[in-house]
């Protein structure tokens, strides 16, 4: 399931003031232009009919048109015509006698809407973000929204890439099921620096529990021949002339980036990292943990996001993800205390159950996914037809941010184990 805002009260539940003075404007027009066209019988529904029997250009009567018929109030303003189109509308109703009331209390409307916008805005460029942003409901504005910004950030920082993928795989643990085995893996396709810079973070591995205590982990490369210096590089599956590797440590975290490197299209290379941890995780609640979560961590300007939860079948059936993403807009704190519900974005992209089968990671993203599933699969004893995937794809994810799958852990009073 997808998170969404639960909103209450005035335009698509929104209270502000800017959103009760809009409506309020903006049906008073609407509400005026509706009584107009009933009384002297002119056609709203056909626009060319409507330029026609007013003598307006089709342009300015479609406008005026899809103010009477457009019900979801954030998107009247788009449709609002100019001063000399609006004084056009109301000549050409009083000549088709209109009473002077009436076109009177048109222009009031009209210049009530343009004081409300100069109350609540200072330009119009900002007066359309306001605008985007009752549209919750409108991915395709979200979508148009993080376009720009992913095409900002490649210029700010000077890096972009194609995919990123973030992997995580779950199984019952064999020698004590109240115990779950994890494993990781991801990359970036299609990286490549648009101008020298600084070093790049690439990937970052961290765990706590829900209290934001550090999480024990062993990290065991999944790579047939891993590097001494770095270890979970999977060098079989990279692809092109990697940068200058960097890698350090803090103690809790393990941090790879890339250093300098060529630019643009000789340089652009594509690069995975994944381990398995020795270090078993609770599968059910306790006093410490009360769910589940994997993130993966949004630091670097991507075209696409691939977000896969591949979990073992018995598992499977009995937790429920869901997708969460995390703003980071209040500072660069990547522990708990990021998951605090006051930093969540809204979005409409829900996670998908994949068909199960030998080819259920497969993707024309990146051809070789499939068999590096397989290759982490089976390190960890199991084969991919034990498996379910629950994959969120995201299109130019919010930079920087925390994207998340979550579940609730299991009762362990509720599932059988001693």
């Amino acid at each position: 399931m997808s998170f969404e805002i639960k909103l209450s009260d005035g335009i698509n539940g929104f209270s502000d003031p800017f959103y009760s003075d809009y409506l309020e404007s903006v049906r008073a027009l609407r509400a005026d232009l509706i009584a107009a066209f009933e009384l002297l019988n002119i056609e709203s529904k056909k626009p060319r009919e409507t330029a026609r029997q007013l003598g307006l250009d089709k342009s300015l009567a479609w406008k005026i048109t899809r103010i009477i018929h457009e019900e979801d109030a954030s998107k009247v303003a788009g449709a609002i015509p100019g001063t000399s189109g609006m004084r056009q509308v109301t000549h050409s109703l009083m000549e088709r006698e209109l009473p002077k009331r009436m076109a009177d209390s048109i222009t009031q409307a009209y210049e009530g809407y343009l004081e409300m916008t100069r109350v609540h805005s200072s330009n119009k460029n900002s007066y359309e973000l306001m605008l985007d942003g009752m549209k919750v409901h409108d991915e395709d504005v979200r979508r148009k929204s993080r376009q720009y910004a992913f095409r900002g950030n490649c210029g700010i920082w000077g890096i972009q890439s194609d995919v990123r993928v973030s992997a995580h795989v779950l199984t019952i643990n064999r020698d004590d099921p109240s115990l779950l085995n994890y494993a990781g893996f991801g990359g970036l396709t299609g990286f490549q620096r648009l101008r020298p810079g600084q070093p790049w973070p690439i990937f970052q591995f961290l765990g706590y529990e829900d209290s934001g205590e550090p999480l024990r982990s062993d990290m065991v490369p999944i790579g047939d021949d891993p590097s001494p210096d770095f270890p979970l590089i999977i060098n079989e599956f990279c692809k092109g002339s990697l940068p200058e590797l960097q890698l350090w440590s803090n103690g809790s975290t393990v941090n790879y980036e890339f250093g300098d490197g060529l630019i643009g299209k000789t340089g652009k290379c594509d690069v995975f990292l994944g381990y398995i941890d020795m270090q078993p995780k609770p599968r059910y609640k306790d006093r410490k943990n009360q769910y589940g979560e994997l993130m993966c961590l949004i630091d670097t300007p991507i075209e696409t996001l691939m977000f896969d939860l591949i979990v073992e079948r018995e598992l499977a059936e009995r937790i429920h993800p869901e997708s969460l993403i995390y703003g980071r807009a209040n500072g660069p704190n990547q522990r708990n205390d990021v998951r605090s519900l006051k930093n969540l974005v809204p979005f409409k992209e829900s996670l998908k159950l994949l068909e199960p089968g030998a080819n259920m990671l497969m993707t024309p993203l990146i051809p070789s996914y499939n068999k590096l599933g397989e290759r982490v699969i089976g390190k960890l004893g199991r084969d991919m037809s034990e498996f379910v995937c629950w994959r969120l794809m995201l299109d130019y994810p919010i930079m920087p941010s925390t994207v998340s799958i979550r579940f609730e852990l299991e009762d362990a009073d509720n599932s059988g184990q001693k």
